[in-house]
């Protein structure tokens, strides 16, 4: 009997039920296309940590990655924001740029894939490159400041530039 209560009420406020959800699907539409457009341009870093601890125990591999991590979390600081802004001279704040500049270290390797997302897919790309050589720039005077570490960094993937825009996402 409840069963066919139910039904009865579905169909009752079909008509109801119909214009809440035609109204929320075009409420999000709205909302989405109203969405300025974003950019997102990737650079891969291959960051070789301290050669002097080349062991192969699992203390070492344990350093290194919590090495590789506190590179990546450089990158997305507002040090290198700070340059990167003086370098393409921007008119951002470096917490503003920082807030744009995401990092992560790829799985088991010293690789770091670093992604800012502007805008403008040429300044996503500009921004990104900068960001690389800014922090390479910075690792070398890390180094310079304390010769027991020999960390190094290299770009081998340059900055890609977008052609069509990370968001919003449309579909």
């Amino acid at each position: 009997m409840k069963l066919r209560a139910l039904f009865r009420a579905l169909r009752l406020r079909s008509w109801t039920i119909a214009l809440i959800t035609l109204a929320a699907l075009g409420a999000s539409l709205v909302y989405t296309l109203q969405q300025a457009p974003l950019y997102a341009s990737t650079v891969r870093i291959f960051v070789t940590p301290d050669a002097s601890s080349s062991k192969d125990d699992a203390a070492s591999k344990a350093g290194n990655k919590q090495a590789i991590e506190s590179y990546a979390a450089l990158m997305e600081g507002d040090t290198i924001a700070r340059r990167v802004i003086k370098q393409l001279n921007l008119n951002d704040s470096p917490s503003k740029l920082a807030e744009r500049i995401s990092t992560s270290v790829e799985k088991d390797t010293f690789i770091v894939r670093l992604v800012v997302t502007e805008p403008s897919a040429n300044r996503a790309q500009q921004v990104a490159d900068a960001v690389a050589e800014e922090f390479i720039v910075f690792l070398g005077e890390l180094q310079a400041s304390d010769e027991s570490s020999s960390a190094t960094a290299r770009v081998i993937d340059a900055a890609d530039r977008a052609e069509r825009p990370s968001s919003p996402n449309l579909r």
